[in-house]
């Protein structure tokens, strides 16, 4: 099994857009619940730049939702962990 390293993982476009979509979240509701406009989102979610501080909020927004952000120890790859809406359990997707 995978090791988990649970430090701080530095997140790109495809992990806030795999979490926002994999948690049912609308681009708008995103925007809506982070104090931003939709715009931003779209900006993070197409890799454009955006300040940490915004990037920072949007994330602090999908953990709070149940997204877990983590970095597999042998690959290196990120892991977006998400809730299970079903059960206790979590579905988690790797990236490069």
């Amino acid at each position: 099994m995978t090791q988990l390293l649970k430090s701080a993982v530095k997140v790109c476009s495809l992990h806030i857009r795999m979490a926002r979509a994999g948690l049912g979240m609308t681009v708008r509701e995103l925007a809506t619940l982070s104090g931003t406009n939709k715009a931003t989102i779209v900006r993070i979610e197409a890799g454009k730049t955006v300040r940490d501080s915004t990037l920072a909020l949007v994330r602090k927004i999908l953990e709070s939702k149940g997204a877990r952000f983590y970095k597999a120890d042998e690959t290196q790859k990120v892991i977006v962990e998400l809730p299970n809406k079903n059960t206790n359990d979590v579905s988690a997707t790797s990236t490069d």
